[in-house]
């Protein structure tokens, strides 16, 4: 019998061949035309000689079910084309198609054959290279599974349901991809991805997505778990000694991130300098879901609001007390009311007190200084949801003004301003600063949230109706000053902090540990200090029958100086233009 083509020297040139090749690979089977099918088929022999080969309409018909992934056939009679890269997957030149003019015949495999013959060939790149590339491209990755979801199923736009399951894949060039796998590689059982496995994966389609690099699954990839090739004992050699104690999140500092494209997915490394309590809402489907609201600050003075979903969410709350460091791996981050703010995301990773370099520089950072360094938020100015990002930006006068002629529809304006005046005192009696409020969750038009309301001396809420726990808020008096004008606004919690430079608790522990007239003194220190952006809102409200309007302040934070100042030369040359 004459010796069998390679399919590493086929071209459009020959005629005439026959190969012998192991299906590797197999698609499902589409419709095309007028109900006729199509099919592919990954094709490997023995010489590591690939190729992709279709079957159209009666050949389709014929082969459907005689070719089966792991068995061995003799295939002729098809033609030879230029491959399609678009959907080859092959490193082969060319690609085959076969008719009915087709001839397929199965080939038993003699002993020993199957395993020394036929073997998947991979072509690895590290992922150093795999994030380099320009995408969408095809890449065969091989890497140790770090972490994996349960297998999931959504929903296609034509109604088909797939089957998913996100994992986490790490190499010795200390990077990180997050892969999803896509129908029977996702149902492949939990076993199988414990123990942090060397996996090696062929033809993985790497894109990217919301600023990372990811990829996942195709009809033609190959999950291999444990491979027999010199590259997958490197990586297990790198993991035994020393590489499962790296860190592998791309840190980005905050001020980095203040001049991403949006929206993006960052690893961000900082210290809690603030934590909410945990709250549900109900999704549009009527679905309940718990998080915790944070703020993380690093030592580049910024900070950001970052929104810990679910079990994340759920931890403890002595885990986030006494500022300690944190680390969030995938973390999407968005504009929201002006600024930005981040949510972590099915694949991320929470770890508090990590015991990376980011780390240890933070918690350095935050005790020799940090703690008591002004930090600039990189949110909105807080309050108003999203309509904040459209208040009116104006003067102190100009807010005034429009104020006296604002109706029962709350209108909300931003104004820079600096802190003048607290008031502490009221016909020369002190002004009580911070109160205890009932921290029962409550259901309410977005699910349950903390209820707030004041509870008297012995911690019962006459709203809820039990004594249980509280927290410390602030409501103050505060005078606002600009340029063109002053005025008294009422400040609640959120704003009161940011204004004061204090969070709630301290104030209160000034106050019991020193004295009233030493926390009057640490107010007074922020007077006409660092510039604040206010969001003001104002109402037309009923005051003892009369109609009055009522204005107050419901979010502050720190001017971003940059961009503050590019507002302000814009101005300038627009008042320079007018007058040319």
């Amino acid at each position: 019998m004459a010796a069998f083509f390679p399919i590493s020297e086929l071209s459009a040139y020959q005629n005439k061949w026959t190969i012998k090749a192991k299906v590797t690979n197999k698609t499902p089977v589409r419709i095309f035309g007028q109900g006729k099918k199509v099919f592919s088929v990954e094709l490997l022999d023995g010489a590591g000689g690939e190729i992709r080969a279709s079957f159209f309409a009666d050949a389709a018909n014929k082969y459907l079910d005689v070719l089966q992934i792991g068995k061995v056939f003799t295939f002729s009679r098809g033609t030879v084309k230029v491959a399609n890269k678009q959907y080859s997957t092959s490193n082969h030149r060319y690609e085959l198609t076969f008719d009915r003019d087709a001839q397929v015949a199965e080939v038993a495999i003699k002993d020993g054959e199957a395993t020394e013959e036929y073997k998947v060939i991979f072509n690895f790149v590290d992922f150093k290279t795999a994030h380099s590339k320009q995408v969408p491209c095809r890449a065969d990755l091989c890497a140790v599974v770090v972490n994996f979801r349960p297998v999931a199923t959504i929903n296609a736009k034509d109604g088909r349901e797939l089957v998913k399951r996100d994992i986490t894949v790490v190499d010795d060039t200390a990077k990180s991809i997050d892969l999803t796998l896509w129908g029977e590689n996702a149902k492949l059982p939990d076993s199988n991805f414990e123990g942090k496995p060397v996996v090696g994966f062929k033809n993985i389609l790497l894109k990217d997505f919301n600023g990372s690099r990811v990829g996942g699954t195709v009809d033609t990839s190959v999950v291999m778990f444990k491979p027999e090739v010199p590259e997958a004992k490197r990586i297990q050699d790198w993991w035994s000694n020393g590489g499962s104690g790296q860190s592998f999140a791309s840190v980005t500092t905050l001020v980095a991130l203040a001049v991403k494209p949006l929206p993006c997915r960052v690893d961000l490394c900082g210290v809690v300098v603030g934590f909410k309590p945990v709250a549900t809402v109900n999704t549009k489907e009527g679905k309940e879901l718990v998080k915790r609201d944070i703020t993380i600050a690093d030592e580049t003075g910024r900070s950001m609001d970052v929104t810990l979903w679910n079990a994340h969410g759920q931890r403890p709350e002595e885990d986030f007390e006494g500022n300690p460091t944190i680390l969030v791996t995938s973390v999407l981050v968005k504009e929201w009311n002006g600024g930005r703010a981040g949510s972590t995301l099915e694949a991320s990773m929470v770890v508090l007190k990590p015991d990376v370099p980011e780390g240890k520089k933070l918690e350095q950072w935050w005790s020799q200084g940090g703690s008591s360094q002004s930090i600039v938020s990189m949110g909105g100015s807080g309050g108003g949801g999203g309509a904040a990002a459209k208040a009116e930006h104006c003067t102190i006068a100009d807010m005034r003004m429009k104020s006296e002629a604002v109706g029962e529809q709350a209108q909300l304006y931003k104004i820079n301003a600096r802190l003048s005046v607290v008031q502490t005192r009221k016909q020369g009696e002190q002004m009580p600063l911070h109160y205890k409020s009932c921290c029962e969750m409550k259901e309410g038009q977005y699910g349950k949230l903390p209820c707030n309301r004041r509870v008297d001396e012995a911690g019962f809420c006459a709203a809820c109706g039990v004594a249980g726990k509280t927290a410390t808020r602030m409501n103050l008096r505060c005078q606002f000053s600009d340029f063109s004008n002053s005025v008294w606004l009422t400040t609640f919690h959120e704003a009161a902090e940011k204004v004061v430079g204090m969070t709630a608790d301290k104030v209160a522990e000034v106050e019991g540990a020193n004295g009233r007239d030493m926390l009057d003194s640490a107010i007074m220190k922020g007077y006409f200090g660092q510039p604040m952006e206010l969001t003001v809102r104002a109402k037309l409200d009923s005051y003892n029958g009369e109609p009055r309007a009522n204005v107050t302040c419901i979010g502050a934070a720190p001017v971003d100086r940059p961009t503050r100042g590019r507002k302000m030369l814009a101005d300038i040359q627009d008042m320079l233009a007018a007058t040319a």
